[in-house]
């Protein structure tokens, strides 16, 4: 930078002048001693001129000489005074030349009125690369790319700051080994009553540029995913105003995002307020800790399973999903696991029943070992059927085949089954399952499916009107060996007289008569059961 200041010689000529005047005055002086000296001469050798005349010359010279003093101490003041402001002013230009070389991060350029560079400091050197005795007098375009200077960029520049008093950019800019760094500047125009020339200060940002664009391109791949998801999400600022809603969101709510973007959430949701998940909200945005919760949404009226963190901003970023199918499914889970408790102690209340009543009417070990065999087998075959149909109850039908179905060996149309499609409930059709056992059994051992002609005829039959309609089911033996009425009613019998019955919520009746057994059930449909026809 270059050290001639218009007013630092302005003020050196000065001082030279006064200096010279210095030096007449102190001239002055010498020959003022000199007439004094004279004067003491003259009045040693003539004491007797007039004393009037002689009072006069000493007032004439005493006034010179006083003038002269009077000139002589104003003169150095003076001369301290330029003295002193030459010195600071050189210190001032140090100070300023030693900031502008300890910018080092900064390119600060001074130009002439036609661009041609004047100053270039360490920054300058250090971000463009050439040194100061290489680029002083050079237009200051150099620096610019082709494109920018064929565009005319630099003039622009210039123009604009005269007009505006600066002009900023951002832009690619050249360094001396060719290669291109990205810079913000300033241009500024310098004035002292009139334009003198300017000031460009320069900063390479390549850097920066490049980590705002990795910032910019790290966000949008955020948005898409955010965008993709199957979650909802959205992100409130910690005044509770929503600063991202993404599209899963503005599906459920089946609010626009633009709507609610800058909204306050509890202004926008006021059924939200008090509720679980406000209180959810609330906690996380107080004690800046992550909060999940399962709730009912008052929002949507439907379960939701809720992410909320904090954010670094003060803010919250929250996730959450649609779980009403799951809470419907661990309902039913907890349904089934409830009827499955139910229905295991009934079954086993049921075995122990089996097991306790024939072995209490059994001839023998092995006669009781046999029945209770049977019967569990039955009662097996029964949940067999059950369980394909979700225990949602069984067709009588199908129970029936079930019961006869190791017996159909025994040859066809030994059994006549005929009815209309009736759905039993899973308890009735227990019952009806256990009942059909025992009287199939007896039927083998000592009735028509004994001997080799015998029949079994399974009618069943609706009556009533649709709103209680009535079912009578009748088993019916023939072709087998004379019945006789038994003298005592044993387990099966007494299973099939009471348990049905009151499993039927009606009547169940047993006749010996002497051409085969025939059980009549008479029951109307509980409501748990169901017609089709």
């Amino acid at each position: 930078m270059s050290d001639k200041n218009p007013e630092l010689l302005d003020q050196n000529s000065l001082l030279q002048q006064l200096e010279a005047t210095l030096q007449r005055l102190e001239k002055l002086e010498h020959e003022n001693e000199y007439l004094r000296t004279q004067l003491t001469a003259r009045r040693a050798e003539s004491n007797a001129t007039a004393a009037s005349t002689a009072d006069k010359v000493q007032e004439d010279i005493a006034s010179v000489a006083l003038e002269h003093a009077h000139r002589l101490a104003s003169a150095s003041s003076r001369i301290r005074e330029l003295r002193q402001s030459r010195n600071s002013l050189r210190a001032s230009e140090s100070w300023l030349r030693a900031i502008l070389e300890s910018a080092t991060d900064y390119a600060i350029i001074t130009l002439d009125l036609n661009g041609a560079v004047t100053s270039w400091n360490s920054g300058a050197r250090n971000i463009l690369g050439w040194d100061e005795d290489e680029v002083l007098g050079r237009n200051g375009a150099f620096f610019f790319t082709s494109e920018d200077r064929e565009a005319g960029v630099p003039k622009k520049e210039m123009q604009t700051a005269v007009a505006q008093g600066r002009a900023g950019d951002e832009r690619w800019h050249l360094k001396k080994d060719g290669t291109c760094f990205w810079g913000n500047g300033v241009l500024m125009p310098i004035k002292d009553g009139e334009l003198l020339g300017y000031l460009k200060i320069l900063r390479d940002r390549t850097e920066e540029r490049q980590s705002e664009q990795d910032l910019r391109e790290s966000q949008e791949r955020l948005w898409e995913i955010l965008e993709s998801i199957s979650d909802a999400f959205y992100a409130v600022d910690h005044e509770w105003r929503f600063t991202y809603i993404n599209r899963k969101t503005e599906e459920i709510w089946s609010r626009r995002r633009e709507d609610l973007i800058g909204k306050v959430y509890w202004e926008e949701f006021p059924q939200s307020v008090a509720s679980i998940p406000y209180k959810a909200h609330q906690q996380a945005m107080q004690e800046r800790r992550p909060v999940r919760i399962e709730a009912l949404s008052p929002i949507v009226k439907y379960w939701v399973d809720i992410s909320i963190y904090p954010t670094a901003d003060g803010g919250l970023s929250v996730y959450f999903r649609d779980i009403s199918e799951r809470k419907r499914a661990e309902e039913h889970q907890r349904l089934l696991i409830n009827e499955l408790n139910h229905r295991v102690k009934n079954t086993l209340a049921t075995v122990q029943s089996i097991t306790s009543q024939t072995l209490r009417t059994a001839a023998t070990p092995e006669a009781a070992r046999e029945a209770i065999a049977s019967r569990l087998i039955a009662l097996s075959r029964a949940h067999d059927v059950l369980t394909r149909e979700n225990w949602e109850g069984a067709y009588l039908r199908e129970i029936i085949c079930q019961a006869i179905e190791p017996y159909r060996w025994y040859g066809d149309g030994r059994f006549d089954i005929r009815g209309p499609e009736v759905r039993l409930s899973p308890r009735v059709a227990l019952a009806m399952a256990m009942a059909l056992q025992e009287l199939v059994t007896n039927a083998v051992k000592y009735g028509a499916l004994s001997n080799g002609t015998g029949r079994v005829m399974i009618v069943w039959t609706l009556t009533g009107d649709a709103g209680q309609p009535v079912m009578e089911m009748c088993w019916e033996e023939m072709g087998g060996p004379p019945v006789q009425e038994p003298s005592c009613r044993g387990f099966g019998t007494r299973l099939i007289e009471r348990s049905l019955a009151q499993e039927l919520s009606g009547k169940v009746e047993i006749k010996f008569e002497p051409s085969g057994v025939v059980c009549t059930m008479v029951s109307p449909l509980a409501v748990e059961t169901q017609l089709e026809r």
